[in-house]
C-alpha cells in the first residue's frame, strides 16, 4: 500500500496480506485514478481518486477478512462515514 494515501491512513499500514485470488485485474486506470496498492507479483490491488472526498476500489473481499484484523473494519467504517457526511451534504444543498 503506498504511504499517504487514504487507503493508508485507513488501514494504518504500508503492507496487508489479503484474499486476492484473480481472473481478472485492472490493466490500465483512468487519469482521474491512482494507484495505490499493488501485489508482490505487480496486480493492481486498490486505487483512488484524489479528487472525490471518497473514491476508492480494492481487488480483494475485505468482508471476508473482518474477522482475521481490525484494519478492515476500519475500511467500512471510513465508506459509512463518507456516505454519511454525502447525505449530509446533499440535504444542505436543497
Amino acid at each position: 500500500i503506498m504511504e499517504n494515501t487514504l487507503l493508508n491512513k485507513i488501514l494504518g499500514t504500508n503492507q496487508l496480506n489479503v484474499n486476492s485470488h484473480h481472473h481478472q485485474a485492472i490493466k490500465q486506470t483512468a487519469k482521474t485514478l491512482n494507484i495505490v496498492a499493488k501485489s508482490e507479483c505487480g496486480i493492481i490491488e486498490a486505487i483512488e481518486n484524489k479528487n472525490k472526498a471518497f473514491l476508492m476500489g480494492v481487488q480483494w473481499h475485505p468482508e471476508d477478512l473482518i474477522d482475521n484484523s481490525s484494519s478492515f473494519i476500519n475500511l467500512f467504517a471510513e465508506l459509512i462515514t463518507a456516505a454519511k457526511n454525502r447525505k449530509v451534504n446533499l440535504r444542505s444543498e436543497k
